[in-house]
C-alpha cells in the first residue's frame, strides 16, 4: 500500500512539473528577439494575404493564458492610407479554427491607439475591404466560407478616432461631421460578433471629445449593423447639458454610401 502511495505521488508530481515547465519554456522561448523576428513574419504574412493589405508589427510579446502584446500595429487601406495604427494590441485568444474560419478572442485591449476611416463619394469607405471577407454572399454555399469572429469584451483607452469624406462642408461651429476628429477617453464593447456581413455588439461605456469642443460623457446601446441596415437598442447618451434615452432607432440603406451626404 505504502509504494503503491509513493507511486502516485511521484507520477503526480512529474504531471505537476511537466504542465509548469512546458508554459514556461514556451515564454521564454518566444521572449528570444530571433523567434519574435519569426512570428512577426508569420503573423503579418498570414494576415496580409487574408485582407489583401498591408499589414504590420514591430514585435509580438506572448504571456501565460493565451495572451499576445502586439506593438506598433499598423494596418493600410488599399489606397495605401492609414486604417489603424495602436502603440500596444494586447489580445487574449480562445481560438482559432482554420478549417471553419472561426476565431474567439476574450478580450482585446487597445491603448494609444489612431483609428481613421474615409469615404469617397466615386468609392465606398476605406474598410470596405475588410467588412468585404465575412459578408457571404453566395446561398448555394459553393464559395469558400468567411470568417465568424466573436470577441468577448474590446477596450480602447487614450486614443483617436478620425472620420473623413472628401465633401466639404465647413462649418463655423459645431461638429464637422464629414470630417471629425474625435479624443476617446474610453470604449467598452461587450460580445462584438461578425457573421455573414451582420456585426452585432454591446457598448458598455463610451467617452469621448470631438475637436470642435462638444463632449459626451457616457453612450450605453445594443447595436448591429449590416450592408442594409443600422439599429440602436436601449440607447442613453449622456453630455453636460443633454440625456437622450430611447428603446430603439433605426435606419434602413442600400449600401454605406447613402449615408455620404448625410447632412442634407
Amino acid at each position: 500500500m505504502h509504494k503503491s502511495i509513493k507511486k502516485i505521488s511521484k507520477i503526480s508530481i512529474t504531471t505537476i512539473l511537466v504542465l509548469i515547465i512546458i508554459p514556461v519554456s514556451t515564454y521564454f522561448l518566444l521572449q528570444s528577439a530571433r523567434v519574435q523576428t519569426f512570428l512577426v513574419k508569420i503573423v503579418t504574412n498570414e494576415i496580409s494575404k487574408n485582407l489583401d493589405a498591408n499589414f504590420k508589427i514591430e514585435s509580438v510579446n506572448y504571456s501565460f493564458f493565451n495572451k499576445v502584446v502586439l506593438k506598433n500595429v499598423y494596418i493600410e487601406d488599399q489606397s495605401k492610407d492609414t486604417i489603424l495604427f495602436s502603440e500596444k494590441l494586447t489580445v487574449s485568444i480562445n481560438g482559432i479554427n482554420r478549417k471553419s474560419k472561426t476565431i474567439t478572442i476574450h478580450n482585446v485591449d487597445l491603448f494609444h491607439t489612431k483609428f481613421y476611416l474615409f469615404t469617397d463619394t466615386a468609392t465606398s469607405i476605406n474598410i470596405k475591404f475588410i467588412t468585404d471577407q465575412f459578408i457571404s454572399k453566395d446561398t448555394t454555399h459553393k464559395e469558400k466560407p468567411k470568417w465568424k469572429v466573436d470577441i468577448n469584451n474590446i477596450e480602447m483607452n487614450e486614443s483617436v478616432f478620425r472620420y473623413r469624406s472628401n465633401q466639404n462642408y465647413q462649418k463655423k461651429f459645431g461638429v464637422e461631421y464629414n470630417n471629425m476628429i474625435c479624443a476617446i477617453k474610453n470604449l467598452e464593447v461587450k460580445d462584438l460578433r461578425v457573421e455573414n456581413g451582420d456585426v452585432t455588439f454591446q457598448i458598455k461605456s463610451l467617452a469621448f471629445t470631438d475637436r470642435s469642443g462638444f463632449t459626451v460623457s457616457d453612450v450605453k446601446a445594443f447595436m448591429s449593423i449590416s450592408d442594409k441596415h443600422l439599429k440602436f437598442k436601449d440607447i442613453t447618451i449622456r453630455t453636460a447639458n443633454s440625456f437622450l434615452v430611447s428603446d430603439s432607432i433605426s435606419f434602413s440603406h442600400n449600401d454605406f454610401n447613402d449615408y455620404q451626404d448625410f447632412n442634407n
